[in-house]
């Protein structure tokens, strides 16, 4: 099953749309014919608040995610660590986080774990 869901980067949400398998390409999901949204919903598409979904037997809950990003955005992740402070230290507490920046007018959405 593949699912497109709303939800930012990071988080998990509800099903937006359940994507169907293409007849002629096992490999090939797509939208229900007839599918349409409304400005509203085309808003949180275009600011990344959707995300695509593969579930497999092996992984019901998921097994591939994809952020949907408009091309006018760009999403950053990065690992935290203590090698990377300066001066380096030893420790066993790790992180990761991303950056999701709209190159229309650079506002920045960060979040870290």
């Amino acid at each position: 099953a593949a699912h497109i869901h709303t939800g930012r980067v990071g988080t998990n949400g509800e099903v937006f749309v359940a994507l169907e398998q293409s007849m002629d390409d096992a490999g090939v999901w797509m939208t229900p014919e007839g599918t349409q949204i409304d400005a509203d919903i085309f808003a949180v598409l275009a600011s990344g608040g959707h995300y695509v979904n593969v579930h497999t037997p092996a992984n019901t809950g998921g097994e591939l995610r994809g952020q949907i990003l408009t091309s006018n955005y760009a999403l950053a992740t990065f690992a935290l660590s203590g090698a990377q402070e300066v001066p380096a230290v030893s420790t066993s507490a790790s992180g990761s986080g991303y950056a999701l920046v709209n190159t229309s007018d650079y506002s920045t959405e960060i979040r870290v774990v």
